[in-house]
Parts: C-alpha cells; sequence; structure tokens
C-alpha cells in the first residue's frame, strides 16, 4: 500500500494499481498444539537493517523477570558473528539460540509462542504472515505495510520507533504473563492471516 500511495501521488491514477500482496501456503503454514521450546523467534537474513542487535538487547532487559526466557534466531548473513558476540557479551549464551537456515520455518514457528520483528526496514514480510498463520501473535516494528496485516492491540503489538527497546520488552512480557491476552491475539492473528493471505 505503501507503494501504491507513492506512485500515486507521482505519475499514475490510484485506480490504474493493484495491490497482489505476499501470500502464504496454509497447507503448510497451520497451527499445531504442542510444547513450545521457545518464547520469541524471528526468521531474517543476518543483516543490519533487521536490527536484529535490537532483538538481543530486549532479551537481556526481559530475562531479569524471565530468567528462563528462550529465544530462536533463524537465518544466516554477515552479521551473525557480531550478533553472537554481542549475546555472549551480555551473558545470554543459554537463552539466545542461533539456529541457521532453516527449510521448515513453519516447524519453528510451531515450538515458539512470539514471532518478534526489530527491523528498520520493511515491504510486507512474509515470515510475519507465516507465523501468524500458525497462531503467533507479532511485536514487530512499524515500518513499510506492515499495519496492512498487524492490529496494533488487537492481534499483534506495532512498535513505534523501530529502536524502542522497551516498546518491545513490555509487549513481550504483557503476552508471556496474560493466558487470556495471549490466547486471544493468537486466535486473531492466525483468523487474519488465514482469511486474508492464504495463496
Amino acid at each position: 500500500s505503501s507503494s501504491k500511495s507513492f506512485l500515486s501521488n507521482k505519475i499514475l491514477d490510484a485506480n490504474k494499481i493493484k495491490i497482489l500482496p505476499n501470500s502464504v501456503n496454509m497447507d503448510i503454514f497451520y497451527e499445531k498444539k504442542g510444547d513450545k521450546l521457545y518464547d520469541l523467534a524471528t526468521l531474517a537474513r543476518l543483516v543490519p537493517e533487521k536490527r536484529l542487535d535490537i532483538l538481543i538487547k530486549v532479551v537481556y532487559l526481559l530475562k531479569k523477570n524471565h530468567p528462563n526466557i528462550k529465544v530462536a534466531v533463524a537465518g544466516e548473513g554477515p552479521m551473525k558473528s557480531k550478533l553472537m558476540y554481542l549475546s555472549e557479551k551480555l551473558n545470554l549464551e543459554s537463552n539466545i539460540n542461533f539456529l541457521g537456515f532453516t527449510n521448515a520455518p513453519h516447524e519453528l514457528y510451531n515450538q515458539s509462542k512470539l514471532f518478534v520483528l526489530t527491523s528498520e526496514t520493511e515491504g510486507l514480510p512474509r515470515t510475519m504472515i507465516e507465523a501468524m498463520s500458525c497462531g503467533l501473535p507479532c511485536i514487530v516494528s512499524n515500518v513499510g505495510d506492515i499495519q496492512n496485516v498487524v492490529k496494533d492491540g488487537i492481534n499483534s503489538y506495532v512498535i513505534s520507533p523501530h529502536d524502542n527497546i522497551l516498546g518491545y520488552v513490555r509487549a513481550a512480557d504483557k503476552l508471556l504473563t496474560n493466558k487470556s491476552l495471549y490466547k486471544r491475539f493468537s486466535l486473531l492473528s492466525k483468523e487474519f492471516a488465514v482469511e486474508n493471505f492464504s495463496y
């Protein structure tokens, strides 16, 4: 939608622009009941614009109230060694698992409670829609077209600005401690994704 708005203001008639959003194969990405290994999960290229350093600092603060918090970081990229160093520096080796590349993201989502995205720039992230399809509430930065999918305070939490570390911490703490809130967000996330972003 942000691309449509940009083009409409510059060169084209908005009526001639149709949006074809990212879509997800719901035969693969669906909620499976079972034990959760991770409290938070993210799946991303480990590159500067994803700002996974923010996620690590969020985990550091969450650990004060959730000492056994478990976090999965899936993906590969040039920032991996720096992110692992930061994790070690903050004594989070037992809390954050760097999983590397995964060809079964649906399994990761179904092993996790929350999906977190701390990017400073995005379009419409497919990973977020995949996670929602599996019933994960999201805690995401307010960038790109993200608010086309997540509804702040209804099925997820949208954080502004993208580097508002305490915003992520408060949102995660709410969802990890309030079971009824978590259940409602989970259901509404899944419903919205299935209704609007299925193949």
